[in-house]
C-alpha cells in the first residue's frame, strides 16, 4: 500500500498504489450494510473505518460495533473485523482511512488519575507522554492488524481526539483549573522548573478595550502559546509516529483550524491558534472540518470554518464536512437534537439545493468533501442518492480538465494577533464577514498574513488585499504589507491594524503600517453609516459593526481622503479611501462590512465583479456555481468570451465581459 497527495493543475488528488482519486468520501458513526451498499453503487470508493468505545456528545455510542481498545495494548478484534467486513462485503474494491480515536478511555484514567478526561479537558492530557505512547501504540496495532487480515485497504489514518474528536478543549473552565500533569507539562514546555499557570483574571485581562499590552501580560501571553502549542504539539508527534511506523506510505489527517468559524477569542480557547505549524508540517496531509453551522441556511450562503488557500498553498488536501441532518430523519431524535445546529431540511428539493451549495464552494477551490451519514439514514432515498452519484461524476470531470483559481480578493487572518485578544471579547472579526465575502459577487481567497512571505503567494493575481486582526504584525509580515503599498496594490486594514507594540499602544505604529494618520474615537459606537454612492452599490444606506462593543476605535485624520462611513455616534470619519494610480487604499474602524460596500471596494480596487447581486457565488475559471436563493433574473459577467454549460441538463449559455 502507499498513499499521497498530488497537487495537479489546481486540484488535489489522492493517488493510492498508483491509481488516483477525486477526494470524495464516505463516512458515518454507524454504518449501515445497505447504505454503504448504494454508495458503492454510486461509484464512490473511498470510505472511513471508524472504530470507538466513547460516548459523543449527544450521550450514546459513536459505534454500534463496540469498544476496540480495552487495555493497555488489549483489544477486542471482534469489534473492529466486524466493521471492516462490512466495508469488504458492500464495497468490495473499495479503499479505507483508519479514523482513530485517541482519547482516554476509563481503564486509563483509573490507571492514571493524575490525568483529565481529554475529551472534555484535552489540554490537560494532551502533553502526557504515558497517554501518547498508549494511544500511538493503539494506532500502530489497529493498523497493523487491519494490514494483516485486510491488505492493500488502509490507505490513511485519520487522527480524533478531544472535544467531539477535533482537537479542542470542550470544558474550558475545568481546563482552567490546573491538574499536576498540567502543571507538569507547562513548566517542561516553558523551561522553568517554578513556572504557575496563572489564574483566570489574569488569563482574561485586557488594557485597552478588546486588546491586551504585551508589556503588561507576559504571563498570559506565554500561557495561551503554551495552551494552543501543546495540542498543535501532539498532532504533529501523533503524525510522525504513524509515517514512521509505515515507512511514510499512508496518509495522515486530523481535524483542525476552524479560524474563521467562530469568534477569535475562540480560536486561542479551542487550542487551534497554532495553526501555521500544522500546515508546515511535512508528515500531516490532510485536515478536515465541518460546514459552517452558522450560514446553512437557505437563505444564506454556506461558508468554510478554515483558510483553505493557506491549506492549498502548502499542498494539504481538505475535506469539507457535508454532515447536515436530511429531511429523511427529521424525526430521528439525535437528529433532532443535532437540529440545534443543523438547518432543518423539510423535503428533497431542499436537501438537493443546500448539497450543491456546499459541494460548490470546495470544488471552486480544488479541493474534496465526504457525505457524514452521521447516525445512519441521512442519505436512504434512491433520488437524492443519484444527485450525490451526479456530484461526484461532476467532481471527476472537473478535476480531469484542471482548474485555474481566479480569485482577486485575499482576506488575512493574523494568528499572532488572536493572543492579544481578551479571551471573554466576544470579538467577531471574522465568521460574519465570510458570509458577506461570500456575497460579493465575486471569488476570494481566505489567507494566513504569514502567506504573504511564500514565493508561491500569488501576488499578480490578488488586486484588493483585506486584513482583518492586523494589531502587531511582526518585522517580516510588516515589510510585507509595506511592499505591496508601494507595489501599487489596493488594500483595506479593519480596526485596529498596528495598535499594539511590544511597549504598549502606539498611533505611530499604525501609520507606519497603513499610511494614515489617526485620532482615537472614545466616543464612537462601533456602528459605521454609508450612503449609497460610488462606494456602496444600491440605492439603500446601510449601518454595520461588531454585534458588540469592542474598543478601542479610531479614526482617521488625514485630509487627502475620501470619507466614505462615518462613526453613527461620533460622526467621525470611520471608513476612509485613498485612491492611488493602481487602486486604492482603505481604513475601516470596524468589521462585518457588507457585501454592497465590499463589492464597490473591489470595483474600484480594478476587480473583475461577475455580479451585482448578493446571491452566493463560487466559482474559477473552469465552473462557476451561482445559487439564488429568491427567483428573478441575474445577469452573470465572464471577463472573456465563454460558453457556460449546465452540469445538470443540455442547456448553453454564451457570455463574456457584458454578460448573458
Amino acid at each position: 500500500m502507499k498513499a499521497t497527495i498530488i497537487q495537479h493543475q489546481g486540484c488535489a488528488w489522492i493517488e493510492i498504489n498508483g491509481q488516483l482519486f477525486e477526494p470524495v468520501s464516505f463516512r458515518s458513526f454507524r454504518p449501515a450494510s445497505e447504505t454503504v451498499h448504494r454508495f458503492d453503487m454510486a461509484g464512490f470508493s473511498l470510505y472511513s473505518v471508524f472504530p470507538s468505545g466513547i460516548l459523543c456528545s449527544l450521550k450514546v455510542p459513536y459505534s454500534q460495533f463496540g469498544e476496540v481498545w480495552t487495555g493497555d495494548r488489549q483489544y477486542d478484534w471482534s469489534a473492529l473485523k466486524a466493521q471492516a467486513d462490512l466495508f469488504l462485503e458492500q464495497a468490495p474494491d473499495s479503499y479505507w482511512s483508519l479514523m482513530l480515536q485517541l482519547d482516554t478511555r476509563d481503564w486509563f484514567l483509573e490507571n492514571h488519575p493524575e490525568l483529565a478526561d481529554s475529551f472534555q479537558q484535552l489540554v490537560q492530557a494532551v502533553a502526557s507522554p504515558v497517554w501518547r505512547q498508549a494511544a500511538a501504540a493503539m494506532v500502530c496495532d489497529l493498523l497493523d492488524y487491519l494490514d494483516e487480515q485486510f491488505p492493500n485497504k488502509v490507505f490513511g489514518v485519520y487522527l480524533m481526539a478531544g472535544g467531539t474528536t477535533e482537537w479542542y478543549t470542550r470544558d474550558i473552565p475545568a481546563a482552567l483549573r490546573p491538574c499536576p500533569a498540567q502543571t507538569d507539562a507547562y513548566r517542561a514546555w516553558s523551561g522553568d522548573p517554578l513556572a504557575e499557570i496563572p489564574p483566570p483574571d489574569v488569563l482574561h485581562q485586557t488594557h485597552d478595550g478588546v486588546l491586551r499590552d504585551p508589556a503588561h501580560s507576559r504571563q498570559a501571553l506565554v500561557y495561551w502559546r503554551f495552551y494552543n502549542e501543546a495540542v498543535s504539539d501532539a498532532i504533529c508527534w501523533f503524525a510522525r509516529q504513524i509515517k514512521e511506523h509505515t515507512g511514510g506510505t499512508r496518509l495522515v489527517g486530523a481535524f483542525y483550524g476552524y479560524i474563521t468559524g467562530m469568534d477569535l477569542p475562540h480560536v486561542v480557547l479551542s487550542n487551534y491558534n497554532d495553526l501555521l505549524r500544522v500546515l508546515e508540517d511535512k508528515n500531516i496531509d490532510a485536515l478536515f472540518c465541518p460546514a459552517s453551522y452558522r450560514f446553512r441556511k437557505l437563505a444564506s450562503t454556506s461558508g468554510l470554518r478554515v483558510p483553505l488557500d493557506s491549506f492549498s498553498l502548502r499542498g494539504k488536501l481538505y475535506f469539507h464536512e457535508v454532515d447536515n441532518t436530511t429531511w429523511r430523519v427529521n424525526d430521528n431524535p439525535l437528529a433532532q437534537a443535532l437540529q440545534k445546529s443543523h438547518t432543518r431540511l423539510k423535503d428533497r428539493s431542499e436537501t438537493e439545493n443546500y448539497f450543491k451549495r456546499e459541494v460548490a464552494q470546495v470544488l471552486a477551490k480544488g479541493q474534496g468533501y465526504w457525505w457524514f451519514d452521521m447516525f445512519g439514514g441521512w442519505y436512504d432515498d434512491p433520488a437524492l442518492m443519484e444527485t450525490i452519484r451526479q456530484l461526484r461524476l461532476l467532481t471527476g470531470s472537473l478535476w480531469r480538465r484542471g482548474m485555474e483559481m481566479a480569485a482577486e480578493v485575499g482576506f488575512f487572518i493574523d494568528m499572532p494577533s488572536n493572543y492579544l485578544l481578551g479571551t471573554q471579547s466576544g470579538y467577531d472579526m471574522t465568521e460574519y464577514q465570510t458570509e458577506q465575502l461570500n456575497r460579493m459577487g465575486l471569488p476570494w481567497d481566505c489567507y494566513l498574513t504569514e502567506d504573504l512571505l511564500l514565493d508561491t503567494f500569488p501576488r499578480e493575481r490578488i488586486r484588493l488585499y483585506i486584513f482583518a486582526n492586523l494589531f502587531k504584525p511582526d518585522a517580516r509580515v510588516l515589510s510585507a504589507v509595506q511592499a505591496l503599498r508601494e507595489a501599487g496594490k489596493s488594500v483595506l486594514f479593519l480596526h485596529a491594524p498596528g495598535y499594539v507594540t511590544d511597549t504598549g499602544f502606539s498611533l505611530e505604529s499604525m501609520t507606519d503600517l497603513t499610511g494614515f494618520h489617526f485620532r482615537r474615537d472614545d466616543t464612537g459606537s462601533g456602528q459605521v453609516f454609508v450612503s449609497p454612492g460610488p462606494w456602496l452599490d444600491g440605492t439603500v444606506p446601510v449601518t454595520f459593526g461588531f454585534c458588540r462593543p469592542c474598543p478601542p476605535l479610531f479614526a482617521v485624520t488625514d485630509q487627502d481622503v475620501t470619507a466614505v462611513g462615518l462613526d453613527c455616534a461620533s460622526q467621525l470619519p470611520a471608513l476612509v479611501v485613498r485612491r492611488h494610480e493602481h487602486g486604492l487604499s482603505a481604513f475601516c474602524s470596524v468589521g462585518r462590512l457588507p457585501a454592497d460596500l465590499l463589492r464597490a471596494l473591489a470595483r474600484q480596487a480594478g476587480v473583475f465583479v461577475y455580479s451585482d447581486r448578493s446571491d452566493p457565488l463560487y466559482l474559477n475559471r473552469q465552473m462557476v456555481a451561482l445559487y439564488a436563493h429568491k427567483a428573478g433574473i441575474r445577469r452573470l459577467r465572464w471577463p472573456f468570451p465563454a460558453r457556460l454549460e449546465d452540469a445538470f441538463g443540455k442547456e448553453s449559455l454564451e457570455i463574456g465581459p457584458d454578460g448573458a
